[in-house]
């Protein structure tokens, strides 16, 4: 992307503030990953189930949250040269009715397959 050497310095800066803000917020997530896991193994009570679920889901969105400031903090650093750059090079990424479109077919495909197990009376298990 031909950067500048302070461009650089700068996003190496900023690359290690983004790891020092979410790397415990990672770590909490790992963790709840473990719990659900566990929680669903031992058969536990679905409030409970659904209670860890939506702390993951918050954790989640912290971490989005935080990723998306710093990733603001260095497109601003970025010439407008450079920022298409790295849109072609990001390609349907950054483009959010795309990323929202195959979100859809990923749902409507995991439902498809959740009642093809109901009729033929499989179950399925998640995170086992």
């Amino acid at each position: 992307m031909d950067l500048s050497p302070e461009q650089k310095t700068q996003i190496r800066d900023l690359l290690q503030q983004e790891y020092e803000k979410s790397r415990e917020l990672l770590i909490k997530i790992m963790d709840l990953q473990f719990e659900l896991r566990q929680l669903r193994w031992q058969d536990a009570n679905p409030a409970a189930v659904e209670a860890k679920k939506e702390e993951l889901k918050n954790l989640r969105s912290q971490l989005q949250q935080i990723r998306q400031e710093y990733r603001q903090k260095m497109e601003y650093l970025l010439t407008p040269e450079q920022k298409a750059k790295l849109q072609n090079r990001q390609g349907c990424k950054g483009d959010p009715n795309i990323i929202k479109e195959k979100r859809f077919q990923k749902k409507e495909h995991i439902k498809e397959r959740s009642k093809l197990r109901e009729g033929n009376g499989q179950s399925f298990q998640r995170g086992i």
